[in-house]
């Protein structure tokens, strides 16, 4: 009315009440009037059909239908122009907030149909996406919980019933119904939860929606075409596939000699100078390959890293503190989840499986204790990036991505071989009285780290541009278990003038691969005592039996007992064909309950020399005699056309 001249003033806010200049004032007792008054007016209340009122007596069967129909007629497309919502359904509607109205499910409207409309009209709005084979949202998360959640941003996903009201922040669902008038209107109506099972199995839905493969809460570098630095965009970022905090720190240019100083000047500098109490030299770096790691994940193709080990010889000697570091610094918040009781690998398996599905970008357990044996972390530690596990309640296999960045902190403890493999070290050696006496640079490291962010994180950047400047060189030694790591991060360090990360570890006298250790000085004993000979079960289950010596080697096994003498078996049949110290062992299995044993030293050959039996003679039976009957030269051994 407004548009066409005949709004009067507002007489009541409250109600949305409105004088106007009744369209048929002609037809008025004393005819038009000089300005529109109370007497004729309109209600046009938010969400409600508007009204029309004109006292007069000429008037008292017209309604709002009349003066619409007027208004169109005066000016044709105007109610259209200027309608919120249109009565009758029409493809393309949208309701009062702009939200695009799609229709439900019916007789004659398939759900395939409906999937792929309801994608296509969410997908823009970058509210769902697709991650693996599930439908998902990022949440925030205010606390870490018991089931893998850490706080910060994750990924979620959409159950059936969380569908239903989630595709309404984009969507208006509802259905057609005839009104009075013979059209068809649009009905708002929320989808039922069947319905939404439906469209989340579907892959009509789905595979409209963006995939997004990982949440970065800082921007990772990746090497274009031309080998020159890239970051992703703030939000989501269609290039990567991934979601960038729009909050993350701001990277600065930095020269080598300062970011050196924030990096091992402030951050990880000397226990004499206020810095974390590191066992050797080697512990710091491997800290400080740890802290880039990170950044460098773009560069490395997202190839999996080492598991980080903080390894400590006391309570309070720093080990979560200097792991909380990278937490804070990559994520602004701290990530430490509980630990977990011995033979509890089930629980450790369903924390792992909620932590990948959430996106997780750091994993890390607190204050391991004894021996760590549990089979879902070294299989979450592989090489293989992917993670195989049962979707509870149901019986079905999940496959997710594994990138997450696992590490775990415990004092002089042991763990199994290919953990050791897998690991690098960080060992943390606190040696004075008072554990509270000692005087660190920053008091408050983490809230230090917070606040320097953005100063931390740029000079890990100048390291990486100083690799890519240099040619992007490879490390200087392999580290086969993570191959792309050793030569990523190996490279980084090695251009900016730094250790080598990859370098064994020194051994341990308290925690580490004790078991290796422990076999290393037992082939010594079993050489010492048996020569290079054969030896028969019999004989050597005494040798170990008797001697003190192995005894305490394996002071962790009981050998009085029968559980333990199994376990001492299944130990050493897994170091058949190993060489330690120079001196190999290997197990001739000739049935379940007959085995020989024979150590000796290589001296560059594959086996020790043996005598050849005369030709035309019968292979012994026996390991040995089948080794011989096939052919053996001199540092292989070839197959007997």
């Amino acid at each position: 009315m407004e548009y066409l001249g005949d709004l009067g003033t507002c007489l009541d806010p409250d109600h949305y009440k409105w004088s106007i200049r009744c369209p048929w004032e002609n037809e008025h007792t004393g005819g038009a009037a000089e300005a529109p008054g109370s007497d004729t007016i309109i209600f046009n209340s938010p969400e409600t059909m508007p009204g029309f009122r004109c006292l007069h007596s000429h008037c008292e069967s017209r309604g709002i239908q009349d003066l619409v129909e007027w208004a169109e007629c005066q000016k044709p497309g105007i109610i259209a122009a200027h309608c919120a919502n249109l009565r009758v359904w029409q493809p393309g509607h949208t309701n009062a907030k702009g939200r695009p109205r799609i229709i439900l499910p019916a007789l004659g409207r398939a759900h395939g149909q409906f999937g792929s409309e309801l994608g296509v009209l969410i997908a823009p709005n970058l509210d769902l996406f697709r991650f693996a084979s599930n439908v998902v949202e990022i949440r925030t998360v205010e606390k870490a919980s018991k089931k893998g959640a850490i706080p910060g941003q994750m990924l979620s996903i959409i159950r059936a019933a969380e569908l239903v009201t989630a595709i309404e922040r984009s969507v208006e669902t509802g259905v057609l119904r005839e009104d009075d008038a013979g059209d068809e209107v649009f009905i708002v109506k929320s989808m039922t939860e069947q319905d939404a099972r439906i469209t989340l199995a579907s892959e009509f839905f789905a595979c409209c929606l963006p995939r997004i493969l990982r949440l970065l809460d800082v921007p990772v570098p990746h090497l274009d075409d031309n080998g020159k630095l890239i970051y992703p965009n703030p939000g989501y970022d269609e290039r990567f596939e991934t979601w960038l905090d729009p909050t993350a720190p701001k990277l600065r240019t930095m020269s080598h000699s300062e970011a050196l100083h924030w990096l091992l000047g402030e951050l990880f500098c000397m226990p004499e100078d206020g810095g974390f109490w590191w066992h050797d030299e080697q512990a710091r770096i491997h800290a400080l390959a740890r802290f880039i790691t990170p950044f460098c994940r773009g560069l490395m193709g997202w190839k999996r890293t080492p598991l980080w080990i903080y390894d400590g010889n006391r309570e309070g000697s720093g080990k979560d503190t200097c792991a909380d570091v990278t937490h804070n610094t990559y994520t602004g918040r701290s990530i430490v989840c509980a630990p977990l009781s011995k033979d509890c690998d089930e629980e450790m398996r369903k924390r792992i499986t909620s932590a990948l599905m959430a996106g997780s970008r750091f994993f890390h357990l607190a204050n391991m204790k004894g021996h760590v044996r549990y089979a879902a972390l070294e299989a979450a530690t592989d090489n293989s990036g992917v993670w195989e596990d049962r979707r509870l309640g149901v019986s079905e296999t999940i496959v997710l991505p594994n990138e997450t960045e696992f590490s775990f902190s415990a004092n002089n403890a042991t763990w199994e071989p290919d953990i050791e493999r897998r690991c690098r070290r960080i060992r943390l050696r606190f040696t004075a009285d008072d554990i509270n006496g000692h005087r660190y640079r920053h008091p408050d490291i983490l809230a230090w780290v917070r606040r320097h962010r953005d100063d931390l994180l740029s000079a890990v950047a100048a390291l990486v541009a100083e690799w890519v400047r240099q040619g992007c060189p490879d490390g200087p030694s392999p580290f086969t278990s993570f191959p792309e790591w050793g030569r990523v991060v190996g490279g980084i360090l090695h251009a900016n003038g730094l250790p080598d990360p990859c370098l064994p570890h020194e051994d341990s006298q308290t925690s580490g691969d004790q078991a290796t250790k422990a076999m290393r000085d037992f082939f010594k004993l079993a050489f010492d005592h048996f020569g290079d000979r054969e030896v028969l079960k019999r004989e050597f289950q005494e040798f170990v039996q008797q001697n003190e010596d192995v005894h305490e080697l394996f002071d962790w096994i009981d050998f009085g007992a029968r559980r333990g003498q199994t376990s001492f078996g299944k130990l050493v049949s897994k170091f058949d064909r190993r060489e330690l110290s120079g001196i190999t062992l290997r197990i001739n299995q000739t049935s379940k309950n007959r085995a020989d044993y024979r150590f000796y030293r290589q001296e560059g050959e594959l086996i020790p020399p043996c005598p050849r039996p005369p030709k035309n003679t019968p292979p012994k039976r026996g390991h040995w005699g089948t080794f011989l009957s096939r052919g053996y030269t001199r540092g292989k051994l070839s197959r007997k056309k």
